[in-house]
Protein backbone atom coordinates (compact mmCIF):
# COMPACT_ATOMS: atom_id res chain seq x y z
CA UNK A 1 0.00 0.00 0.00
CA UNK A 2 1.89 3.24 -0.94
CA UNK A 3 2.10 5.92 1.30
CA UNK A 4 -0.17 9.22 0.97
CA UNK A 5 1.60 12.24 -0.70
CA UNK A 6 1.69 15.23 1.97
CA UNK A 7 -0.43 17.90 1.31
CA UNK A 8 1.09 21.42 -0.17
CA UNK A 9 -1.74 23.55 0.86
CA UNK A 10 -0.46 26.57 3.09
CA UNK A 11 3.41 26.28 1.26
CA UNK A 12 3.42 29.99 0.38
CA UNK A 13 2.48 30.82 3.80
CA UNK A 14 5.17 28.56 5.25
CA UNK A 15 7.99 30.62 2.85
CA UNK A 16 6.89 33.91 4.22
CA UNK A 17 7.23 32.06 7.89
CA UNK A 18 10.78 31.39 7.07
CA UNK A 19 11.73 34.69 5.48
CA UNK A 20 10.15 36.36 8.44
CA UNK A 21 12.43 34.30 10.74
CA UNK A 22 15.66 34.98 8.94
CA UNK A 23 14.86 38.63 9.15
CA UNK A 24 14.28 38.33 12.84
CA UNK A 25 17.84 36.59 12.85
CA UNK A 26 19.33 39.17 11.07
CA UNK A 27 18.04 41.78 12.92
CA UNK A 28 18.90 40.31 16.13
CA UNK A 29 22.77 39.54 15.21
CA UNK A 30 22.91 43.15 13.92
CA UNK A 31 21.87 44.51 17.51
CA UNK A 32 24.66 42.04 18.90
CA UNK A 33 27.37 43.29 16.62
CA UNK A 34 26.36 46.55 17.70
CA UNK A 35 26.54 45.92 21.30
CA UNK A 36 29.81 44.56 20.96
CA UNK A 37 31.27 47.35 19.05
CA UNK A 38 29.93 49.76 21.43
CA UNK A 39 32.07 52.12 23.50
CA UNK A 40 33.53 50.81 27.12
CA UNK A 41 31.98 52.25 30.17
CA UNK A 42 34.60 54.96 31.08
CA UNK A 43 33.92 54.02 34.83
CA UNK A 44 34.88 50.54 34.43
CA UNK A 45 38.33 50.38 36.58
CA UNK A 46 39.93 46.77 35.80
CA UNK A 47 40.58 44.88 38.88
CA UNK A 48 44.53 44.28 39.37
CA UNK A 49 45.40 40.24 39.61
CA UNK A 50 48.92 38.55 41.55
CA UNK A 51 50.98 38.84 38.46
CA UNK A 52 50.01 42.10 37.27
CA UNK A 53 53.15 44.51 36.11
CA UNK A 54 52.56 48.10 37.35
CA UNK A 55 53.73 51.24 38.44
CA UNK A 56 53.73 52.83 42.12
CA UNK A 57 54.52 55.62 43.81
CA UNK A 58 56.00 55.04 47.46
CA UNK A 59 58.23 56.78 49.42
CA UNK A 60 59.98 53.84 50.85
CA UNK A 61 61.19 52.41 47.65
CA UNK A 62 60.52 55.40 45.83
CA UNK A 63 63.97 57.65 47.06
CA UNK A 64 65.75 59.99 44.99
CA UNK A 65 63.47 58.59 41.69
CA UNK A 66 67.12 57.57 40.26
CA UNK A 67 66.17 53.61 40.02
CA UNK A 68 62.94 53.57 37.94
CA UNK A 69 63.70 49.49 39.35
CA UNK A 70 62.14 50.44 42.65
CA UNK A 71 59.21 52.23 41.58
CA UNK A 72 58.04 49.46 39.18
CA UNK A 73 57.19 45.64 40.23
CA UNK A 74 54.87 42.50 40.53
CA UNK A 75 51.95 42.19 42.34
CA UNK A 76 52.30 39.87 44.72
CA UNK A 77 49.04 40.35 46.61
CA UNK A 78 45.61 41.89 46.34
CA UNK A 79 43.49 43.28 49.49
CA UNK A 80 40.32 45.69 48.49
CA UNK A 81 42.53 48.48 48.94
CA UNK A 82 46.16 47.77 49.02
CA UNK A 83 48.46 45.82 46.56
CA UNK A 84 51.58 43.90 47.56
CA UNK A 85 54.61 45.21 45.26
CA UNK A 86 57.93 43.62 44.63
CA UNK A 87 60.26 45.89 43.04
CA UNK A 88 61.84 45.09 39.82
CA UNK A 89 65.08 45.72 41.55
CA UNK A 90 64.31 43.56 44.52
CA UNK A 91 63.37 40.26 42.09
CA UNK A 92 66.81 40.47 40.21
CA UNK A 93 68.76 41.38 43.32
CA UNK A 94 67.35 37.88 44.48
CA UNK A 95 64.91 39.16 46.86
CA UNK A 96 61.63 37.90 45.76
CA UNK A 97 60.14 37.58 49.90
CA UNK A 98 59.93 41.17 50.26
CA UNK A 99 57.06 43.63 49.36
CA UNK A 100 56.19 46.93 49.33
CA UNK A 101 52.43 47.91 50.71
CA UNK A 102 51.25 50.15 48.07
CA UNK A 103 47.40 52.30 48.14
CA UNK A 104 45.55 51.49 45.09
CA UNK A 105 45.28 54.91 43.71
CA UNK A 106 49.03 54.95 43.86
CA UNK A 107 49.27 52.42 41.24
CA UNK A 108 48.37 51.89 37.71
CA UNK A 109 49.39 49.50 35.34
CA UNK A 110 52.82 48.77 33.49
CA UNK A 111 52.43 48.01 29.77
CA UNK A 112 55.80 49.99 28.94
CA UNK A 113 58.80 48.88 27.08
CA UNK A 114 61.46 47.67 29.44
CA UNK A 115 64.42 49.87 27.86
CA UNK A 116 65.14 53.11 26.42
CA UNK A 117 67.21 54.24 23.88
CA UNK A 118 69.01 57.15 26.65
CA UNK A 119 70.57 56.12 29.86
CA UNK A 120 70.87 58.67 32.55
CA UNK A 121 73.96 60.76 32.01
CA UNK A 122 73.40 61.00 28.27
CA UNK A 123 73.58 64.40 25.91
CA UNK A 124 70.63 64.76 23.99
CA UNK A 125 68.56 67.75 22.72
CA UNK A 126 65.09 68.07 23.21
CA UNK A 127 61.86 69.87 21.68
CA UNK A 128 61.50 72.60 24.07
CA UNK A 129 59.12 76.14 23.93
CA UNK A 130 62.33 77.74 23.22
CA UNK A 131 63.30 75.62 20.01
CA UNK A 132 65.96 72.40 20.11
CA UNK A 133 68.02 72.85 22.78
CA UNK A 134 70.82 70.55 24.93
CA UNK A 135 70.44 68.63 28.01
CA UNK A 136 71.41 65.58 30.06
CA UNK A 137 68.98 62.84 30.58
CA UNK A 138 68.03 63.39 34.99
CA UNK A 139 66.18 60.25 35.10
CA UNK A 140 64.29 57.19 33.38
CA UNK A 141 60.72 56.91 33.77
CA UNK A 142 59.71 59.90 35.86
CA UNK A 143 56.41 58.94 37.26
CA UNK A 144 56.07 61.32 39.99
CA UNK A 145 55.82 63.59 37.60
CA UNK A 146 52.43 62.69 36.98
CA UNK A 147 51.23 62.96 40.55
CA UNK A 148 49.40 65.93 39.88
CA UNK A 149 47.30 64.22 37.05
CA UNK A 150 46.60 61.64 39.52
CA UNK A 151 48.31 58.57 38.96
CA UNK A 152 45.92 56.08 39.31
CA UNK A 153 44.70 55.51 35.19
CA UNK A 154 47.15 58.70 34.54
CA UNK A 155 45.92 60.88 31.84
CA UNK A 156 48.08 60.76 28.50
CA UNK A 157 51.66 59.31 27.59
CA UNK A 158 54.33 57.56 30.18
CA UNK A 159 56.85 60.31 30.81
CA UNK A 160 60.11 58.39 29.66
CA UNK A 161 62.77 61.01 30.69
CA UNK A 162 63.52 63.75 33.02
CA UNK A 163 65.47 66.25 31.07
CA UNK A 164 66.64 69.30 33.49
CA UNK A 165 62.96 71.09 33.43
CA UNK A 166 61.32 68.98 30.77
CA UNK A 167 59.81 65.72 30.72
CA UNK A 168 60.03 63.83 27.29
CA UNK A 169 56.83 61.44 27.14
CA UNK A 170 58.05 60.06 23.67
CA UNK A 171 61.44 57.85 22.73
CA UNK A 172 61.49 59.91 19.07
CA UNK A 173 63.48 61.46 17.22
CA UNK A 174 60.80 64.14 16.87
CA UNK A 175 60.63 65.01 20.89
CA UNK A 176 64.87 63.98 21.98
CA UNK A 177 67.58 63.11 20.38
CA UNK A 178 71.04 62.08 20.87
CA UNK A 179 73.48 65.35 21.11
CA UNK A 180 76.39 63.96 19.42
CA UNK A 181 80.08 65.13 20.55
CA UNK A 182 82.04 64.57 17.70
CA UNK A 183 81.21 64.87 14.16
CA UNK A 184 81.95 63.21 10.87
CA UNK A 185 82.58 66.10 8.78
CA UNK A 186 84.53 69.67 9.84
CA UNK A 187 83.57 73.47 9.76
CA UNK A 188 85.27 74.57 6.35
CA UNK A 189 85.34 71.01 4.66
CA UNK A 190 83.99 70.67 1.26
CA UNK A 191 81.16 67.95 0.92
CA UNK A 192 78.13 66.41 -1.38
CA UNK A 193 74.46 66.76 0.11
CA UNK A 194 71.48 65.12 -0.59
CA UNK A 195 68.80 68.15 -1.57
CA UNK A 196 66.01 65.38 -0.74
CA UNK A 197 67.30 65.56 3.16
CA UNK A 198 68.69 69.00 3.32
CA UNK A 199 66.58 72.10 4.60
CA UNK A 200 66.89 75.53 2.99
CA UNK A 201 67.51 78.07 5.50
CA UNK A 202 64.49 81.01 5.13
CA UNK A 203 61.62 78.22 3.52
CA UNK A 204 62.37 75.05 5.85
CA UNK A 205 61.79 73.43 2.36
CA UNK A 206 63.91 70.67 1.53
CA UNK A 207 66.90 71.82 -1.24
CA UNK A 208 65.41 69.78 -4.10
CA UNK A 209 62.30 71.95 -4.02
CA UNK A 210 63.72 74.98 -3.96
CA UNK A 211 66.71 74.17 -7.24
CA UNK A 212 63.85 72.88 -9.50
CA UNK A 213 66.08 71.14 -11.33
CA UNK A 214 65.41 67.73 -10.09
CA UNK A 215 69.49 67.64 -8.67
CA UNK A 216 69.61 64.47 -5.94
CA UNK A 217 73.08 65.45 -4.44
CA UNK A 218 75.15 69.02 -5.00
CA UNK A 219 78.54 70.45 -3.71
CA UNK A 220 78.69 72.65 -0.78
CA UNK A 221 80.33 73.35 2.05
CA UNK A 222 80.16 72.93 6.04
CA UNK A 223 80.08 76.36 7.70
CA UNK A 224 78.96 75.07 11.13
CA UNK A 225 78.06 72.56 13.49
CA UNK A 226 75.98 71.70 16.42
CA UNK A 227 73.10 74.13 15.39
CA UNK A 228 70.66 74.23 18.70
CA UNK A 229 67.98 77.01 19.37
CA UNK A 230 66.18 76.55 16.23
CA UNK A 231 62.59 75.96 16.04
CA UNK A 232 61.41 72.98 14.22
CA UNK A 233 64.37 70.49 14.38
CA UNK A 234 68.21 70.09 15.12
CA UNK A 235 70.76 70.20 12.76
CA UNK A 236 74.33 69.00 13.21
CA UNK A 237 75.64 70.93 9.92
CA UNK A 238 74.67 74.13 8.42
CA UNK A 239 75.65 73.97 4.80
CA UNK A 240 76.56 76.65 2.18
CA UNK A 241 75.78 75.97 -1.65
CA UNK A 242 75.70 77.98 -4.72
CA UNK A 243 72.89 77.81 -7.61
CA UNK A 244 72.35 80.04 -10.90
CA UNK A 245 75.70 81.81 -9.31
CA UNK A 246 74.23 82.56 -5.98
CA UNK A 247 74.97 81.21 -2.72
CA UNK A 248 72.65 79.44 -0.26
CA UNK A 249 72.41 78.15 3.20
CA UNK A 250 70.92 74.77 4.18
CA UNK A 251 70.74 72.66 7.53
CA UNK A 252 72.06 68.71 8.05
CA UNK A 253 69.52 66.90 10.20
CA UNK A 254 71.27 63.80 10.38
CA UNK A 255 74.88 62.91 10.26
CA UNK A 256 75.27 60.28 7.90
CA UNK A 257 76.45 59.47 4.67
CA UNK A 258 72.19 59.29 3.37
CA UNK A 259 72.46 62.78 3.60
CA UNK A 260 75.99 64.12 3.38
CA UNK A 261 78.91 62.85 2.90
CA UNK A 262 82.92 64.11 2.12
CA UNK A 263 83.52 65.12 -1.17
CA UNK A 264 86.61 63.25 -1.97
CA UNK A 265 85.40 60.00 0.23
CA UNK A 266 85.90 56.50 -0.80
CA UNK A 267 83.09 54.76 -2.50
CA UNK A 268 83.55 51.43 -1.21
CA UNK A 269 83.71 52.99 2.53
CA UNK A 270 81.04 55.10 1.75
CA UNK A 271 79.25 52.14 0.99
CA UNK A 272 80.43 50.13 4.44
CA UNK A 273 79.53 53.18 6.37
CA UNK A 274 75.85 53.82 5.32
CA UNK A 275 75.53 50.15 6.06
CA UNK A 276 77.08 50.57 9.50
CA UNK A 277 74.86 53.87 9.82
CA UNK A 278 71.83 52.03 9.07
CA UNK A 279 71.00 54.09 6.09
CA UNK A 280 68.41 52.74 3.73
CA UNK A 281 68.16 50.60 0.97
CA UNK A 282 67.89 52.81 -1.52
CA UNK A 283 70.90 55.15 -0.80
CA UNK A 284 73.07 51.80 -0.92
CA UNK A 285 71.38 50.83 -4.38
CA UNK A 286 72.33 54.95 -5.04
CA UNK A 287 76.05 54.27 -4.15
CA UNK A 288 76.43 51.09 -5.95
CA UNK A 289 75.01 52.14 -9.32
CA UNK A 290 76.70 56.29 -9.25
CA UNK A 291 79.70 54.79 -8.40
CA UNK A 292 79.65 51.13 -10.34
CA UNK A 293 80.33 49.00 -6.82
CA UNK A 294 80.74 45.16 -7.47
CA UNK A 295 79.74 44.03 -3.99
CA UNK A 296 80.25 40.31 -5.14
CA UNK A 297 84.32 41.15 -4.66
CA UNK A 298 83.71 41.98 -0.87
CA UNK A 299 80.61 40.00 -0.58
CA UNK A 300 81.21 38.22 2.91
CA UNK A 301 82.25 41.57 4.60
CA UNK A 302 79.17 43.41 3.16
CA UNK A 303 77.01 40.52 4.62
CA UNK A 304 78.80 40.40 7.75
CA UNK A 305 78.31 43.90 8.33
CA UNK A 306 74.89 44.16 7.75
CA UNK A 307 74.19 40.94 10.14
CA UNK A 308 76.36 42.77 12.81
CA UNK A 309 74.61 45.85 12.54
CA UNK A 310 71.65 44.32 12.36
CA UNK A 311 70.67 46.66 8.94
CA UNK A 312 67.20 45.10 7.38
CA UNK A 313 67.74 47.31 4.88
CA UNK A 314 71.50 46.37 4.08
CA UNK A 315 70.43 42.54 4.06
CA UNK A 316 67.36 43.43 1.96
CA UNK A 317 69.44 45.49 -0.54
CA UNK A 318 71.76 42.08 -0.82
CA UNK A 319 68.97 40.01 -1.39
CA UNK A 320 66.76 41.49 -3.74
CA UNK A 321 68.85 43.95 -5.42
CA UNK A 322 72.42 42.63 -5.42
CA UNK A 323 71.08 38.92 -5.88
CA UNK A 324 72.47 37.39 -2.80
CA UNK A 325 71.03 34.75 -1.03
CA UNK A 326 71.45 35.98 2.31
CA UNK A 327 68.53 34.14 4.00
CA UNK A 328 70.45 31.06 4.77
CA UNK A 329 73.34 33.10 6.40
CA UNK A 330 71.37 34.34 9.31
Amino acid sequence: MGKKSRSKKGGGQSAANKLERKEKLKQRREQQLEQAESAPDDDYERPYFVGDRVWFIDRESFGEGDNPLMYRGIVKAVDEETLAVTPLQWKFDGRDDRTVRVWKQNAFLDFADMTLRFEVGDRVVCCAETGWDPYTVDYLWPVSEIEPQSINNPIGPLPMYKCGPLTAQHDEDFIIREHPLTFRLKTGQKAVLNTTKAIAIGSNNYVHFELGSGELWIEGTVTSLDVTGLAYYYAVYECAYEHNGRQYKCHITRDVDEHIAKIDGDPRSRLLESIEQDCSRNHLKHLAKEHDIDVSIFRDLVIAKAIHFASYDALCWLQFDCDMHVQHVI
